[in-house]
C-alpha cells in the first residue's frame, strides 16, 4: 500500500509540474479538455462557480438553485473554504481577470 501512496504522490507532483509549465488559459483549455472526462470538466468549473458565490456571502441555498448544484457538494467547497488547505482563499484573494458577477 505504502509503493501506491508514493507513485500517487509521485504523480501528483508530476501533474503540478505539468500544470506549471502551460504558458496560457488556451494550453490549460486543451490540457484540461484531454486529461478530464466531460464529468469532471463539467463539475470542477461548478465548484469553483460555488466557491465564489460562497465567499461572496451567498447560502447555500442560494447556490443550489442558482447553480442548480447538491447541498452536499456545495457544504464540501463551503468546508474547504472553512478549514481546507486555503487553496480557495488564496486563489480569490488574488485579483485575476475573471468575470464575477
Amino acid at each position: 500500500m505504502g509503493n501506491r501512496n508514493t507513485q500517487a504522490k509521485n504523480a501528483l507532483q508530476e501533474l503540478f509540474r505539468a500544470l506549471e509549465c502551460l504558458e496560457s488559459p488556451e494550453e490549460l483549455e486543451l490540457f484540461l479538455a484531454d486529461l478530464l472526462t466531460p464529468a469532471e470538466l463539467h463539475a470542477i468549473p461548478r465548484r469553483w462557480l460555488a466557491a465564489v458565490a460562497l465567499q461572496s456571502g451567498k447560502t447555500i441555498e442560494q447556490v443550489s438553485e442558482e447553480l442548480d448544484m447538491a447541498g452536499a457538494t456545495i457544504v464540501r467547497v463551503r468546508r474547504a473554504l472553512s478549514f481546507g488547505t486555503g487553496g480557495y482563499r488564496h486563489v480569490l484573494a488574488r485579483s485575476c481577470p475573471t468575470d464575477r458577477a
